[in-house]
């Protein structure tokens, strides 16, 4: 079975989405890895996990991202699509499959539809959310941008090994395992794995061809200028 990645992917395309809307609204020039990486941010928590920190509780808490959410848009107004991204994770993606702990410390109490995950409707939403990710990346003329830009796209490389790291660290989760017993869980998730297979490889290419394309630059230069300078005699 593949690594777990389930919700991981729907995170990650639906902060692009989130972000590209607000981005758009306001005329902004959408940082597509920043995007991609406000997307699972609260996620990182499971990096933690070895210090104490339990998944899907402090860094899934309205009460503490409020005062650093308002710093960031007040400090830096540019910030709001990757507030938008970070927020959607908690009040779309996790509300929709699962309960979230929104007032923590405050409150134990977790609210949430509770869709499932994996489940048909997590697919459904992560699968369709990459879909739409794509199309729009495609029509907005995003993924044209990436092929032709150096840094911006090498950064991709973070959202990228994010979602692997998180997706390693979070198989075999107990609350996981307990739902990939049954025989639909393990299609959906393998459904999903693939979806993030899918988008993992796409953001591998295209940061690959910017290393490259960087990494040709300086010898374009030189047969340039060499071109270019007068003959002598």
């Amino acid at each position: 079975m593949f690594p777990s990645r389930v919700y991981l992917l729907g995170h990650m395309a639906m902060g692009y989405l989130f972000a590209w809307l607000v981005a758009k609204r306001r005329g902004q020039r959408l940082v597509i890895w920043a995007a991609l990486t406000a997307g699972i941010l609260p996620d990182y928590d499971m990096l933690f996990s070895a210090l104490g920190l339990a998944h899907h509780t402090y860094t899934h808490s309205l009460v503490l991202w409020a005062p650093v959410m308002v710093a960031l848009v007040y400090w830096r107004r540019g910030s709001l699509p990757y507030v938008v991204a970070v927020l959607q994770h908690i009040l779309v993606g996790d509300l929709l499959v699962g309960r979230v702990p929104l007032f923590l410390p405050l409150s134990r109490v977790s609210v949430g539809l509770n869709l499932g995950m994996p489940s048909a409707a997590d697919a459904i939403l992560e699968s369709g959310s990459l879909l739409l990710a794509i199309l729009v990346m495609w029509r907005s003329g995003d993924l044209k941008r990436l092929l032709h830009e150096g840094r911006d796209t090498l950064l991709l490389g973070i959202p990228l090994v994010s979602m692997v790291a998180l997706a390693l660290l979070w198989r075999g989760t107990p609350e996981l395992e307990g739902q990939v017993a049954y025989g639909f869980a393990r299609l959906a998730e393998s459904l999903v794995s693939l979806g993030s297979i899918v988008l993992e490889g796409l953001i591998l290419v295209l940061v690959l061809g910017a290393l490259l394309a960087i990494l040709r630059r300086p010898s374009r230069s030189i047969h340039r200028e060499t071109s270019e300078s007068p003959k002598q005699g």
